[in-house]
């Protein structure tokens, strides 16, 4: 009786996966013992596997989908712009000391690194529409499987945040790009969003970025949203559901996020948990911000009143800020000056702020402001701290018609608001408006100190 393989069609019958054995049969289908084995180096089914760089390059340009099993190296400086190029887990390019346009699909289904010998910026393109990256292409230590050790993921990320399409010469940074993170990674040194990139997380109780203060600078931040400073906007940073922690015990004023340049329309903070920084957990500097949103932040841990550290910082210029779900948790004997401090700021609006262990929930300062300022709050608790005030209005110098209306808010603070030396109003106009409506407070001190 023939074996139940002795169909001589099986016979070079490729897999659908690579690679792997394929046991054949002679051509004589009585045969009961197996004479062949074939060995199936590589075969996708639509694919034709380039074995070298030069074959790759033919593939591409005649637009035929390419397979790529083997580690080849880039011989030069060239645009794939062809069919899709797809890696097997054994598949690879090494760079080489060249560069990449690389506007072709890419597919890496395992996401193995693929990119070797790379610099930041030596692979870009549009990747043929598909804008999502990972940085375990350039080798990323994924530690969802390990301890967080000593590897370091920073130039993987590095060159994964830098893979987008430059903009024409008229325009900044690169085009919009996705760098989607699944576990956690440990980095050396402060990561730059650049413009136009999100920076997405699964969880931020699962995707963790972890820095040590030692390998960070007194007055270092551990992410910098933006690359484009002086005249040219940041636009669409987006950091969302990460964990960022700073390893304890942190013996230097280390902060989480701050911003370069200009913030522009569709930057976004969103579902971040943020733990053991010494310094400023969001600082957006002394920059013009235009749109920009944070929600559903949780700072907690750490904190240094004496350096008056704050949890969100608003500087100068910032305009149509809208900040929702901040919760700040200080240590204990570790006060925050403040859980948000704005300056100089208008158009402003907070809502459901919850401040433990700050001495004030929110700080206002406007020393050279002469533009209306518009801010509202609603839904703001804070409790504990030194001695803790909710609102603080300082050094005023008031806007035209500048505005400010709070509203359902808790405090066990020694105040709910403080006016502290207002100054002359700056052009005409009617001043200050100022409304306090449905809040509540226990204690045995004022609810309004003015």
């Amino acid at each position: 009786m023939a074996d139940s393989l002795s169909n001589p069609t099986i016979k070079n019958t490729p897999l659908a996966v690579a690679p792997g054995l394929l046991l054949g049969v002679s051509d004589d289908p009585s045969s009961s013992t197996y004479r062949e084995v074939h060995a199936i180096d590589c075969y996708e089914a639509g694919y034709t596997e380039a074995t070298t760089w030069d074959e790759l390059v033919t593939l591409q340009t005649a637009g035929t989908p390419s397979l790529i099993c083997s580690a080849l190296t880039v011989g030069a400086s060239v645009t794939l712009d062809g069919a899709p190029i797809k890696f097997t887990p054994t598949g690879s390019l090494d760079l080489n000391g060249f560069t990449l346009a690389l506007d072709s699909q890419v597919i890496n289904p395992d996401n193995h690194q693929i990119f070797l010998n790379f610099n930041p910026g030596d692979v870009r393109g549009h990747w043929g529409g598909v804008q999502v990256r990972f940085p375990e292409w350039w080798g990323a230590f994924n530690a969802s499987t390990n301890q967080v050790g000593d590897t370091s993921s920073s130039a993987a990320f590095k060159a994964a945040m830098n893979s987008g399409e430059i903009q024409p010469a008229l325009s900044a940074g690169q085009l919009q790009i996705e760098v989607r993170l699944n576990g956690q990674y440990r980095l050396t040194e402060t990561l730059v969003v650049p413009a136009n990139t999100h920076l997405v997380g699964v969880s931020e109780r699962s995707t963790l970025l972890f820095f040590h203060d030692t390998d960070l600078t007194t007055g270092d931040y551990a992410i910098q949203a933006g690359d484009q400073a002086g005249i040219n906007w940041n636009f669409d940073v987006q950091i969302r559901n990460l964990f960022i922690v700073l390893a304890e015990p942190a013996t230097k004023t280390i902060g989480a996020i701050t911003a370069i340049g200009a913030l522009g329309e569709g930057t976004t903070f969103r579902n971040l948990r943020i733990g053991n920084f010494t310094g400023t957990a969001i600082n957006f500097g002394n920059f013009v911000c235009l749109g920009v949103s944070v929600r559903h932040i949780h700072i907690t841990q750490a904190g240094n009143d004496a350096a008056g550290e704050v949890g969100i910082e608003f500087g100068g210029g910032t305009q149509m800020v809208e900040v929702q779900h901040v919760t700040v948790n200080a240590s204990p004997g570790l006060e925050r000056a403040a859980c948000v401090k704005i300056t100089n700021s208008r158009h402003v609006s907070l809502q459901h702020l919850n401040v433990e262990d700050a001495d004030v929930g929110v700080k206002i300062i406007s020393t050279s402001n002469t533009a209306p300022i518009f801010f509202t709050a609603s839904h703001v608790s804070a409790t504990n701290g030194t001695t803790p005030i909710l609102f603080e209005l300082d050094d005023q110098v008031i806007g035209t018609a500048s505005y400010y209306n709070i509203e359902s808010c808790t405090s066990g603070a020694t105040g709910i608001v403080m006016v502290d030396d207002i100054g002359a109003v700056a052009g005409p106009g009617l001043g200050l408006s100022f409304r306090l409506a449905s809040y509540q407070r226990y204690g045995a001190t004022p609810g309004v100190i003015l």
